[in-house]
Protein backbone atom coordinates (compact mmCIF):
# COMPACT_ATOMS: atom_id res chain seq x y z
CA UNK A 1 0.00 0.00 0.00
CA UNK A 2 2.84 2.95 0.76
CA UNK A 3 4.33 1.57 -2.50
CA UNK A 4 1.06 2.10 -4.38
CA UNK A 5 1.10 6.24 -2.49
CA UNK A 6 4.94 6.50 -3.28
CA UNK A 7 3.94 6.03 -6.67
CA UNK A 8 1.03 8.32 -6.82
CA UNK A 9 2.77 10.93 -5.40
CA UNK A 10 6.16 10.44 -7.69
CA UNK A 11 3.37 10.67 -10.50
CA UNK A 12 1.60 13.66 -9.70
CA UNK A 13 4.86 15.70 -9.06
CA UNK A 14 6.13 14.02 -12.75
CA UNK A 15 3.45 15.54 -14.01
CA UNK A 16 3.21 18.53 -12.58
CA UNK A 17 6.65 19.07 -13.72
CA UNK A 18 5.40 18.21 -17.07
CA UNK A 19 2.92 21.08 -17.22
CA UNK A 20 5.51 23.88 -16.15
CA UNK A 21 7.99 22.57 -18.60
CA UNK A 22 5.16 23.02 -20.98
CA UNK A 23 3.91 26.30 -20.04
CA UNK A 24 7.36 28.12 -20.31
CA UNK A 25 7.83 26.33 -23.67
CA UNK A 26 5.04 28.03 -25.16
CA UNK A 27 5.01 31.80 -24.02
CA UNK A 28 2.62 34.42 -25.00
CA UNK A 29 4.19 37.34 -26.06
CA UNK A 30 2.88 40.30 -27.75
CA UNK A 31 3.55 42.19 -30.85
CA UNK A 32 5.13 44.94 -29.16
CA UNK A 33 7.66 42.60 -27.19
CA UNK A 34 8.77 40.54 -30.68
CA UNK A 35 9.06 43.96 -32.52
CA UNK A 36 11.15 44.73 -29.72
CA UNK A 37 13.11 41.25 -29.71
CA UNK A 38 13.57 41.70 -33.55
CA UNK A 39 14.74 45.56 -32.99
CA UNK A 40 16.94 44.85 -30.76
CA UNK A 41 18.81 41.95 -32.68
CA UNK A 42 18.84 44.01 -35.84
CA UNK A 43 20.76 46.69 -33.79
CA UNK A 44 23.32 44.55 -32.26
CA UNK A 45 21.96 45.75 -28.80
CA UNK A 46 20.31 42.37 -27.72
CA UNK A 47 21.93 40.49 -25.07
CA UNK A 48 23.81 37.01 -25.52
CA UNK A 49 20.79 34.81 -25.66
CA UNK A 50 18.25 36.37 -26.73
CA UNK A 51 17.56 36.06 -30.16
CA UNK A 52 18.65 31.81 -29.66
CA UNK A 53 15.66 31.96 -26.86
CA UNK A 54 13.33 33.76 -29.90
CA UNK A 55 14.09 31.43 -32.09
CA UNK A 56 13.86 28.74 -30.20
CA UNK A 57 10.40 28.35 -27.84
CA UNK A 58 7.45 28.87 -29.76
CA UNK A 59 5.14 31.49 -29.13
CA UNK A 60 1.64 31.34 -27.98
CA UNK A 61 0.09 33.55 -30.89
CA UNK A 62 -0.47 32.07 -34.38
CA UNK A 63 0.46 35.32 -35.95
CA UNK A 64 3.73 35.85 -34.52
CA UNK A 65 4.50 32.00 -34.63
CA UNK A 66 4.77 32.20 -38.38
CA UNK A 67 7.41 35.37 -37.75
CA UNK A 68 9.26 33.57 -35.26
CA UNK A 69 9.32 29.66 -37.68
CA UNK A 70 10.14 32.73 -40.49
CA UNK A 71 12.91 34.39 -38.67
CA UNK A 72 14.39 30.61 -37.64
CA UNK A 73 14.74 29.87 -41.86
CA UNK A 74 16.69 33.19 -42.63
CA UNK A 75 20.21 31.86 -41.90
CA UNK A 76 19.95 29.28 -44.50
CA UNK A 77 17.56 30.84 -46.93
CA UNK A 78 20.06 34.13 -46.74
CA UNK A 79 23.45 32.86 -45.74
CA UNK A 80 26.41 34.85 -44.94
CA UNK A 81 30.28 34.08 -45.03
CA UNK A 82 31.07 36.37 -42.16
CA UNK A 83 29.56 36.00 -38.45
CA UNK A 84 26.32 37.77 -38.56
CA UNK A 85 23.25 35.69 -39.17
CA UNK A 86 21.80 35.99 -42.35
CA UNK A 87 22.95 38.64 -44.95
CA UNK A 88 21.38 41.77 -45.67
CA UNK A 89 18.20 40.55 -47.24
CA UNK A 90 17.92 38.39 -44.39
CA UNK A 91 17.99 42.01 -42.14
CA UNK A 92 15.44 43.64 -44.79
CA UNK A 93 13.05 40.49 -44.11
CA UNK A 94 13.41 41.42 -40.18
CA UNK A 95 13.10 44.76 -40.53
CA UNK A 96 10.08 44.34 -42.63
CA UNK A 97 8.41 42.00 -39.46
CA UNK A 98 9.41 44.82 -37.32
CA UNK A 99 7.34 47.55 -39.65
CA UNK A 100 4.23 44.96 -39.63
CA UNK A 101 4.16 44.58 -35.95
CA UNK A 102 4.58 48.39 -35.16
CA UNK A 103 1.21 49.01 -37.35
CA UNK A 104 -0.71 46.21 -35.08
Amino acid sequence: MLFVVGLLIVGLFIAAQAMTWIREKVRPTTAAEVADTLERFVQGTSNEWEWDDFLTHPLGDPRLEQIRLRCAQLDEEFPTNDQCYCNEQGVDVIRGFISQLRSL
